[in-house]
């Protein structure tokens, strides 16, 4: 395994992307919503505690503060996870959150709309493990995936993550050779976590809010090969 010890970027970043797209066959990108949707979640938790609508919360809180909400919630079984000052930062937070939100689903929508002709499967997870353990050995095939129940989780009919695999197309190329370097992919502007498979089985893993990438690679000519298109790694034995 290769632990990535710089960001590629501009021309080294080019070529792993041109090189990446040739070796594999599979692309996955990551969709997230679990930071705007958990904040959702807590105001909405808000409302069907005092029984009031959305509007209403706000304009409660607006005229009186946090004092009415918080005298109706301390008679119920939240009372020690909703303190007033929990109350008050969810209140203050949420119209910028769903705001935010909403734009950034507009956002992802497009690109898969974009890229929608080179899609092979859309999943959808309730949390997203990142870290290079859960990939190594770690084999996706499209078959074995469509025969595993998936794990569906909603808050008003949204989805927590939304994980896409796409074929590496010239059209998905084009799209990743839009940027100029590897952990550009960040929320809210691009999906997250882009990693490459080949026959199922992952080579190219990242995880862009931790600036993180590893190369599962295949042999010692493959390896001279990203030293010279300027990778700087350090290669580590997993067995």
């Amino acid at each position: 395994m290769l632990e990535l010890k710089k960001e590629p970027k501009k021309e080294t970043y080019r070529k792993l992307i041109e090189y990446a797209c040739e070796k594999c066959d599979t692309i996955l990108m990551v969709i997230g919503y679990a930071m705007e949707m958990s904040n959702i979640a807590r105001f909405d938790k808000i409302c069907e505690l005092t029984n009031l609508e959305e509007n209403d919360v706000l304009k409660e809180y607006k005229q009186n503060g946090t004092k009415n909400i918080a005298s109706i919630i301390k008679k119920t079984e939240l009372r020690k996870q909703l303190s007033e000052d929990i109350i008050k930062t969810i209140i203050n937070g949420y119209e910028k959150i769903k705001r935010e939100y909403i734009k950034k689903k507009e956002t992802m929508e497009r690109i898969k709309d974009n890229l929608k002709e080179d899609l092979i499967l859309e999943r959808y997870n309730p949390e997203w493990c990142g870290h290079a353990s859960w990939f190594e050995p770690f084999y996706i095939s499209t078959s074995s995936i469509e025969e595993k129940i998936q794990i569906e989780y909603k808050h008003k009919g949204e989805y927590i993550y939304n994980i896409c695999f796409y074929k590496t197309s010239d059209n998905v190329k084009e799209f990743l050779l839009q940027q100029d370097r590897l952990y550009k992919f960040l929320a809210p502007n691009l999906p997250e976590d882009i990693c490459f498979f080949k026959n199922g089985k992952c080579w190219l893993k990242t995880t862009t809010h931790e600036h993180e990438g590893y190369i599962f690679e295949q042999n010692g000519e493959e390896k001279e090969y990203l030293k010279q298109i300027g990778l700087k790694f350090e290669e580590y034995d997993k067995r």
